[in-house]
């Protein structure tokens, strides 16, 4: 299934504004949630799908080193740069990061994994069934594709909020990479997989902002905020700004939804 609108070119500080703001006021650790659902083991083989800055590529190692290996991929390479000089202390046979775009055709590592991770990218490719056809090959024996994201209900309550400052609602394109998961990436890995090794499941959380600050700083990093402000002049986006502090309490919480979609091979 090909669909260029799919495809979005994460901004660095953007990613890295809203990794910081999950960690300090989300009620969910994904970190602590992926190790009690996976159980990941030492000397396990993982590629990381999309890894961005590595936000995940320390969490990883301490589950699968001293023999385990790593590969993260994506295709920013400010990323990717910013990645290999976080981790540069780590022994570079067991952890390697690539520039690549899962879009283009993936290289041969010449290896097979037992844990393949996209956590909140795999959801922006343009052809799906091509690329999971392709990793679920790279799967060793009793292996796992697992594809984190956004669930069909996430950040309702911020789109609201939204509409109510910029009159505006997010496009369909938007909506539907946020579903995407559910109404299309699950029954593709039933067919792929099968019915009887698909997993799927939803989990709901909340992130508390303590004041106006915070959340006005998380709101400006979304791609809701740019794609609603596209086009506005400074001074209308300095308006908004300002109606931003005028809207909302002193706190504010968002309700937010995640998708797990994991495919198994025996």
């Amino acid at each position: 299934m090909v669909n260029k609108a799919y495809s979005y070119e994460e901004p660095k500080q953007a990613l890295n504004s809203r990794i910081s703001a999950h960690a300090k006021y989300s009620n969910f650790n994904l970190h602590e949630w992926i190790k009690e659902r996976f159980r990941i083991q030492e000397g396990d083989r993982l590629w990381d799908l999309g890894c961005g800055n590595g936000n995940f590529t320390g969490f990883f190692w301490e589950l699968v080193k001293p023999s385990g290996s790593i590969l993260g991929m994506d295709k920013n390479s400010d990323l990717i740069k910013e990645a290999q000089g976080k981790y540069k202390e780590l022994p570079k046979k067991n952890v390697q990061f690539m520039i690549h775009d899962f879009d283009d055709p993936l290289p041969d590592t010449g290896m097979s994994y037992k844990w393949i991770f996209s956590i909140y990218s795999l959801y922006y490719t343009e052809d799906s069934l091509k690329l999971m056809q392709v990793l679920k090959n790279q799967l060793a024996p009793g292996g796992a594709l697992i594809v984190i994201g956004p669930g069909p209900e996430n950040t309702k309550d911020l789109n609201e909020f939204n509409y109510s400052l910029t009159g505006k609602n997010p496009d369909e394109e938007h909506i539907k990479r946020i579903e995407r998961i559910a109404n299309e990436f699950k029954p593709l890995f039933e067919k792929i997989f099968t019915k009887e090794l698909v997993e799927y499941e939803e989990i709901d959380s909340v992130m508390n902002f303590p004041d106006i600050e915070s959340f006005s700083e998380y709101y400006k990093s979304t791609l809701l905020w740019r794609q609603s402000t596209k086009g506005f002049s400074d001074d209308k986006i300095k308006e908004i700004e300002v109606k931003i502090k005028e809207m909302i309490p002193n706190s504010i919480q968002i309700k937010k939804q995640m998708s797990c979609l994991v495919g198994r091979i025996d």
